[in-house]
Order: structure tokens, then sequence, then C-alpha cells
């Protein structure tokens, strides 16, 4: 599939953004495009590899503008192949990979790109650990937006059992920043 990239569009998107654009002609693309999955092997027509929410938001409505699919990457470990697209917009989010650990209250605050290797290393010099997945370049985000099963799931739950809220970006760019919470008390 061949997706024409309007240029002016284009421009305006790098305009502000702190990440990286990586069209197909562009050194480091075909390393962006590389999935857990080898057999997946598709061709988005931009990757935007996001440094922040504002990042996010931008690729976001500049997908929407050009009515492009998107498709979302956090850790690019799912099977099917979701985190990229043929001809789309991939909104690579593994750039945002921070993981802040509150010891006291025993939770973690982990960014959408951050992977479960990220996850270890932030919370065991706490001596805590939670329901992960089995393979530490799991993406957080996705494995817990898929339920979550891991080797301490018959002890805590699901990793979803253990979300306890969540900040996102909808598809029409808004629900950010505080919002659009899930719990709404959070």
């Amino acid at each position: 599939m061949t997706t024409h990239i309007d240029n002016a569009a284009l421009q305006e998107l790098r305009q502000g953004f702190s990440g990286e654009i990586l069209l197909p002609e562009a050194a480091g693309y075909d390393e962006a495009r590389k999935l857990f999955n080898a057999m997946i092997d598709r061709r988005p027509a931009i990757i935007a590899q996001c440094d922040d929410v504002e990042d996010v938001l931008a690729a976001v409505t500049y997908g929407r503008r050009l009515e492009l699919e998107i498709a979302v990457r956090g850790g690019g470990h799912g099977v099917a192949g979701k985190a990229l697209t043929e001809g789309g917009l991939v909104i690579d989010l593994r750039r945002m990979n921070g993981v802040s650990v509150d010891p006291d209250a025993r939770t973690a605050t982990v960014a959408g790109g951050a992977t479960m290797s990220h996850l270890d290393r932030a919370t065991q010099p706490h001596d805590l650990a939670t329901t992960g997945g089995r393979v530490s370049t799991t993406g957080v985000g996705g494995f817990t937006l898929g339920g979550g099963d891991g080797w301490l799931a018959r002890k805590f739950g699901l990793a979803c059992d253990n979300l306890l809220a969540a900040k996102l970006v909808t598809a029409d760019s808004s629900g950010w920043p505080a919002t659009t919470c899930w719990p709404p008390s959070w």
C-alpha cells in the first residue's frame, strides 16, 4: 500500500515535535519497524518516535487529519503485529519508558513505552514486584491492557487487576492531561 504524504502537513507535524519522525528512506527506519515477531513485515508510511505526551497528541492529530490508519507501539511484542500498520502511521512510545516507584505506597507509575525490563529494574531496589510478562521486552501497557498473565498471577492476579489508574490520549486527541483517568476518582 502506498500512502501519499502531504509535505506541508508533515512539516507542520515536525514543528515542535521533540521526538523523531521516520519516513521509509530515513536511516533507522528499518530498525524502528522491527517487531518481536519477525514474521510480521509491515512498512508504515511514517513512524513517529514520541518523546512526550505532546508528541503523541501531535501524531494522533496528524494521523486523523490525513485519515491514516494508526498503530500504537509500546514494546512491539504482540504476536499479531498490531504495533505496526501497512502504509499508515506508527506512534512509537518506546522513548517514553520511565518508571517511578513509590515504595511506601507500593505503587509504580509507568510510561507508555516502558517494558517489563524497565519496570523490573525500577521495582527491584525496593523489593517490589507485580504480575509481569514472562519476557523482559514485553511492553507494560499492552501487556496490562490485554489482561496480563504472568509468573505472579496466581498469587497477585492479572496485571489488569493491579492497575489503579490510567491517563490516556483518545483518538480525537483529547483526554490529556488529567480529566480522563480511570478510575474517575483518581
